[in-house]
């Protein structure tokens, strides 16, 4: 068989047409496929995807590889001779290893190097494909064998086009508690993944980064012909590949709490990210943005869709030049934002956890290594754009994905600026004691000052409180004290639609020693002296939900509950649109105009509380000392017209 360099080498556009890469892709994969063992003229591969899963899983498994060497009889397993970084594959019948590329005999002298050696690889086409059995992964999606397990979702997505869409139950409960009764979706013809799949697929995913980041095209390797000037296939082949899709997927979910779980498959993330990063021929695959492929154009399939197509039908389906022209930009794909963009909100919460950060076992230092990769990246991509504001200038777009061109007036520019003031002001440490003095839980602080906390307890709360910093919903804030992680104040600004819109309460909030075992603490601080602004808000303080164990329903889970799904329920559920009906069995007896108003009521007294008493202190200067001075002055600075709107309404 000849080399699949040829092959290669006509396929080197930086920006192909998507017909063209996808006619490239199938092309060489189909090439590969017709390898045949240069000794017994056995296929060494089939042309279905399950072997390619099972071949990858073989260059990652570690037993496999020790096994063979002691042992001569599985050395007929067809399995790779090298599994970590040679891509020759041994015959099943003959166990003859050879390149399914350039046909390349095992020797000593292209066998595996040490891990802290030059690798040594036969030809560029060998090199590529096991650069390309890794961006595939080791296992396929039991829902589709032509998918890999990285691209649940996308599967998920497809699949749900078909069956039958998820129900939301939106009944009224008996009052306000937590949580709320969803249904799963039911995938037409898709399997539901099992946990030990999603753990192996998670386990294995480190080394196969790290393998990737090692094949990768690099100047220091020899200077080979693949290192200086790599195929335009490789990048065509990453971007659609199921790697990166998991990559962003990741990358998204931006919760810190997975790095502390997995720190060792993000620092491998990252440092194959600063691999990508530092090579001119896939920086963009970093800093670049991201085209958004449906399922069915993603590398797999592409690679098998025409699996039972002759040689000589693949062949003919490679794009000539003149016709190049014909197909470009015939396809056009959503495109979305770079990779690199989505590390400044992981660091808001990695710069938190940093400093916050005492632990000093192996574990934790590998958490450390990866949160100071985080903050450098970061750092990276806020340099760039710095240096380049008229691409953000270029790209910027409103709620209506409509181009935010053109000058504002003096006042639009006051407006942004204090909307961006309250956006950056959710979550603030505050060294202060002075708020100390009003918080109705610092007898409880004085009292655990020396106490031992629950063993993981400082390790949740800076967990949640780094969550916090980027996940935190509009119209909440939160201040928190620098040495006691515990202790925290918070503002809630009246949902729209509600008869508390735009109006300011405040709580206080203690995590008791044994957190997260126990829920939070929390207390009611703009209450009246003699009336209930809610049902679930008493004149005492007291806060009644299912969540803090102060209301039936579904309580406090120390594995899942946090303490944003606490602010959350407090601003959504508790000061609802009418709050009324959150008192239990009263639809029986009472109709909507009692619900109508008891919202006039309860308008005129948090009018009177918490509005005017907030623009008495402030006017006063009694807020002085408060953490909330410049929350509450920026809130009536940009929302005075529609509060004055408001009160003339009701």
């Amino acid at each position: 068989m000849p080399s699949c360099d040829p092959v290669l080498e006509s396929f080197g556009s930086p920006s192909p047409d998507p017909i063209e890469e996808e006619q490239a892709i199938r092309y060489f994969v189909q090439r590969i496929i017709q390898h045949k063992c240069p000794n017994c003229r056995r296929k060494t591969m089939t042309d279905n995807s399950k072997d390619l899963f099972a071949y990858t899983r073989r260059m990652m498994d570690q037993t496999i590889m020790t096994a063979a060497s002691k042992d001569p009889a599985l050395s007929r397993l067809p399995t790779l001779i090298n599994p970590r970084w040679s891509p020759k594959i041994a015959c099943p019948d003959c166990a003859t290893a050879s390149c399914p590329c350039c046909a390349a005999k095992s020797s000593a002298s292209i066998s595996i190097a040490p891990e802290s050696a030059t690798h040594i690889w036969c030809c560029n086409g060998g090199r590529l494909f096991f650069i390309f059995a890794l961006l595939c992964g080791p296992y396929s999606h039991p829902g589709d064998n032509s998918a890999s397990l990285y691209q649940d979702i996308q599967v998920k997505t497809r699949s749900s086009r078909a069956g039958p869409k998820t129900t939301v139950n939106t009944a009224p409960g008996a009052g306000t508690g937590y949580g709320g009764s969803y249904s799963n979706a039911s995938f037409k013809g898709s399997k539901q993944i099992s946990p030990k799949n999603i753990s192996s697929s998670l386990d294995v995913l480190p080394e196969v980064l790290a393998a990737l980041a090692k094949a990768w095209p690099s100047k220091s390797r020899n200077s080979s012909a693949f290192d200086k000037k790599p195929p335009g296939l490789l990048l065509a082949m990453t971007r659609r590949s199921p790697l990166v899709i998991k990559i962003a997927e990741l990358m998204q979910d931006d919760c810190i709490e997975e790095i502390m779980r997995r720190p060792k498959l993000y620092k491998s993330l990252f440092n194959l990210l600063l691999v990508w990063s530092q090579r001119t021929v896939s920086h963009l695959l970093v800093d670049g943005p991201r085209p958004e492929y449906p399922l069915e154009q993603t590398l797999l399939p592409i690679a098998f869709g025409n699996t039972g197509s002759l040689m000589h039908n693949v062949c003919s389906s490679i794009p000539k030049a003149k016709d190049k022209e014909k197909h470009k930009g015939s396809e056009k794909h959503n495109m979305l934002p770079p990779l690199v963009s989505l590390f400044p909100r992981l660091a808001v919460q990695v710069r938190f956890a940093l400093k916050h950060h005492k632990d000093s076992d192996e574990h934790a230092q590998q958490v450390r290594c990866v949160y100071d990769r985080i903050c450098k990246f970061a750092a990276q991509y806020e340099a760039y754009q710095k240096a380049h504001p008229s691409v953000d200038d270029a790209t910027a777009v409103g709620k209506d994905n409509t181009p935010i061109t053109g000058t504002h007036s003096a006042g639009e520019q006051r407006v942004e600026e204090l909307r961006r003031r309250l956006s950056d002001s959710g979550v603030v440490e505050i060294d202060e004691k002075a708020w100390h003095r009003e918080y109705h839980f610092a007898d409880a602080l004085r009292k655990t000052e020396k106490h031992t906390p629950r063993p993981g307890r400082m390790k949740r709360l800076v967990s949640e409180l780094s969550i916090l910093q980027t996940s935190i919903p509009e119209g909440i804030f939160v201040r928190h004290h620098s040495d006691r992680l515990d202790a925290m104040t918070f503002l809630i600004v009246g949902p729209a639609g509600t008869p508390y819109e735009n109006w300011l309460f405040e709580f206080d909030l203690f995590c008791p020693m044994d957190y997260p075992q126990r829920p939070p603490q929390v207390f009611f601080r703009t209450s009246p002296p003699d009336r209930k602004f809610n049902p679930n808000l008493y004149i005492n303080g007291y806060v009644c939900l299912s969540l803090l164990g102060t209301w039936g329903g579904p309580g406090w889970d120390p594995g899942s509950s946090t303490l944003l799904q606490v602010l959350v329920s407090i601003q959504a559920m508790i000061f609802s649109e009418s709050p009324l009906w959150n008192e239990p069995n009263l639809e029986a007896t009472l109709t909507p105009l009692h619900s109508r108003v008891y919202n006039v009521e309860v308008r005129a007294d948090t009018t009177r509380y918490a509005l005017a008493e907030w623009l008495r202190k402030l006017n006063s200067r009694e807020l002085e000392s408060s953490p909330w001075r410049e929350v509450v002055a920026t809130h009536f600075e940009l929302r005075w017209r529609e509060i004055l709107a408001a009160v003339e309404k009701w």
